[in-house]
């Protein structure tokens, strides 16, 4: 169903659904929603993240799945039973494997929301700053909704990445340095052209997709772990996850205790675990992390902070802490 309006996640300014990116303020943009009389039961009989289509800002004839989400949690026997043969103490531990989803990363999630949205809205040339994941997953759904798609990759982004997303018919286009120049160029563009840009944190609806990640761990467990450790770049997950548990209140569908999060990022390019521990916001520059872990190089991410400030500072905490369930 449409949103109600969206809201800011900086200045709680309220907009209109309309085609935009961010607030005036330049902070990213929740959407929220008039449910009335939601019952769980109201979920669709199906596998896949459109079984939560009823929380998402779809129009039903506007859905067109590839496969993405409804990805197994698998809890592992050896690592972290908590039997005397597992290397971690703890009463259960999960894994969810969200390389099953099409373009083989979670980022299909995101960009199963928000480019079907973004083109219900008027949107007809799409483009994404991306070290390869987020570019190969523009691609695939802009072509399953018939949108032009531009991919502006950073340099050292992996060669297969750029391969896929061309093969969808993206425009593949390659900057000089990392994906923080990517993005320069494309709120540049979105700007004075008619691209529309759907970045990390700079359009309302990826947060969505990204939300049925929480929202099938809650159904696939009964109820909530006491952690959940997230590998992290520009944070859209982690903020998406938290707007599922703040709408699972609000519906009345959950109401005990709320899971800790921790934000896991690579030691040589880790702003938000950085920005965190010293109370600061995220600005500085972190080297590259070349082809190998291209989905963590995210050296100065989108404002994350504004939305964390506001919903998820008392639950995310960088540790060390082993995740127990």
């Amino acid at each position: 169903m449409r949103p109600a309006f969206l809201e800011c996640t900086g200045c709680s300014k309220h907009h209109p659904v309309r085609l935009v990116n961010t607030c005036d303020c330049g902070s990213p943009l929740f959407a929220r929603y008039d449910w009335k009389d939601l019952r769980t039961e109201h979920l669709l009989p199906r596998k896949d993240l459109w079984r939560y289509a009823p929380l998402l800002p779809l129009e039903p004839s506007e859905i067109r799945s590839r496969g993405e989400g409804g990805t197994p949690l698998h809890r592992l026997e050896r690592i972290g039973s908590g039997g005397r043969v597992a290397r971690l103490k703890v009463d259960a531990l999960y894994v969810k494997d969200e390389g099953l989803n099409p373009t083989r990363t979670f980022k299909a999630r995101g960009m199963a929301v928000a480019v079907p949205m973004a083109c219900a809205l008027g949107a007809t040339t799409l483009a994404v700053p991306t070290a390869g994941n987020a570019g190969a997953a523009l691609a695939a759904y802009a072509a399953t909704h018939g949108a032009r798609a531009i991919v502006l990759m950073a340099s050292d982004g992996p060669a297969h990445q750029a391969r896929d997303a061309r093969a969808y018919g993206a425009e593949v286009l390659r900057v000089d340095e990392n994906i923080t120049d990517a993005a320069r160029i494309v709120s540049e563009l979105s700007t004075t052209t008619e691209l529309f840009s759907v970045a990390t944190l700079r359009e309302p609806y990826r947060v969505e997709g990204k939300k049925t990640m929480l929202l099938e761990i809650w159904e696939a467990l009964g109820g909530m772990p006491d952690w959940i450790l997230f590998p992290t770049g520009g944070g859209t997950g982690i903020v998406g996850m938290w707007k599922a548990l703040h709408e699972l209140r609000e519906l009345g569908w959950y109401e005990d205790t709320w899971p800790r999060f921790g934000v896991v990022q690579a030691d040589g390019c880790a702003p938000l675990v950085r920005a965190w521990k010293a109370g600061r916001r995220p600005r500085s520059r972190g080297p590259s992390l070349g082809p190998r872990r291209p989905g963590f190089a995210s050296p100065r991410p989108s404002p994350t902070e504004s939305c964390s400030r506001r919903s998820a500072r008392p639950a995310v905490r960088p540790s060390r802490s082993q995740t127990r369930r």
